[in-house]
């Protein structure tokens, strides 16, 4: 593909240039015979349509077959020090590294245990919610399928608490 040129944005005064317009282009010789046996090399490829299902399957693969994390590190990690401040004792703050620090401080190994054994856990309850939908002859799982498996699995008391 030939090269073309391109305008700077930005000067170096800070001023804005707006885009230039792009020019019209001339067409190829479409009236030109071609051999049977020459191969044009710039014919676009075609891309054929994945068939229903096909994607989800190709992603369930890639994901089982992975280890990497399935939840971003720091957003993770933003999300832990979120929780654990509302159980930090009122008026605990620790001097560290020319700073004051409220809360509790965690080592990289631990943040990555916790994150392990959370994408572990939920993992495991998206496993027992698709089951719980499939025994309702649905593929979309739905909270009351959540409800079910976290109430299988002992993760929530027997009565919801009262409301006043």
């Amino acid at each position: 593909m030939a090269r073309t040129k391109c305008v700077a944005r930005y000067r170096s005064q800070g001023n804005y240039v707006p885009k230039p317009k792009s020019k019209a282009r001339k067409a190829g010789p479409s009236s030109a015979k071609v051999d049977a046996n020459s191969k044009d090399t710039n014919d676009p490829i075609i891309q054929v349509k994945a068939r229903p299902g096909e994607v989800v399957l190709r992603d369930i693969r890639r994901y089982q077959r992975s280890t990497e994390h399935l939840l971003g590190a720091l957003p993770f990690q933003r999300l832990v020090r979120e929780i654990t401040q509302n159980y930090t004792p009122p008026g605990t703050r620790q001097w560290h590294e020319r700073m004051w620090y409220e809360g509790y401080r965690y080592t990289s190994t631990a943040l990555e245990a916790i994150q392990d054994a959370t994408e572990d856990y939920l993992v495991e309850l998206l496993e027992d919610c698709a089951v719980a939908a499939a025994h309702a002859k649905r593929k979309t799982i739905m909270p009351v399928d959540m409800a079910l498996a976290r109430r299988l699995r002992g993760d929530t008391p027997r009565r919801p608490f009262l409301r006043h």
